[in-house]
């Protein structure tokens, strides 16, 4: 495993060079902006190979995920799981965290 910083919305990987991406707060951080949202899973797109994976740990509920991914969604096959609340807090304030597991299709669709 490594790890690099930089923009996600402006990453200087190659086109396709990722199998996968793992996400656990940055698409809820800058998700509130429907622009910053197209940029990072554009770039999440762009640089994930034709069968690569995106792994999603979000508090965000499905409707608002799928929002966020917009028409892009019929790129992707999505499986959606939610985990329990598994401490005091979040059970009193009704938290909950979601894992969304999205693969990238191996063509793209003409649509």
């Amino acid at each position: 495993v490594q790890y690099y910083c930089m923009d996600a919305t402006a990453m200087t990987f190659a086109d396709q060079s990722i199998q996968a991406v793992v996400d656990k707060g940055t698409a809820d951080a800058i998700c509130a902006s429907w622009d910053q949202a197209q940029r990072l899973l554009g770039e999440i797109e762009r640089v994930l190979q034709r069968d690569g994976c995106y792994l999603l740990i979000s508090c965000n509920p499905p409707r608002m995920v799928q929002g966020f991914f917009g028409t892009r969604l019929r790129r992707w096959q999505m499986s959606h799981t939610a985990f329990d609340r598994v401490d005091e807090v979040a059970r009193r304030f009704d938290l909950q965290c979601h894992g969304y597991l999205f693969r990238k299709a191996k063509t793209t669709p003409l649509v």
